[in-house]
């Protein structure tokens, strides 16, 4: 597996992933369409699907999202 022991705390094992912190998401999202280092200028909900574009016009469509933005504009 990609996950291995790291340590027991309240007789409960915490794990970590073996290649690093990221390989957990690179191993969960391995049959999904991912893009990163994309900007994204809109976003709409359009009979139960989302819609983005994208700051160089491409668009996306998708039945769910997972957004990442960076710490300074999350706050």
């Amino acid at each position: 597996g990609w996950v291995q022991s790291w340590f027991t705390r309240n007789n409960d094992i915490c794990y970590r992933p073996r290649s690093g912190m990221n390989s957990l998401a690179r191993n969960l999202s391995a049959s999904m369409d991912v893009r990163t280092e994309v900007t994204i200028s809109a976003i709409e909900r359009r009979e139960g699907m989302w819609r983005l574009v994208a700051t160089t016009g491409e668009t996306f469509t998708a039945d769910r999202l997972l957004l990442t933005p960076p710490a300074p504009q999350s706050a």
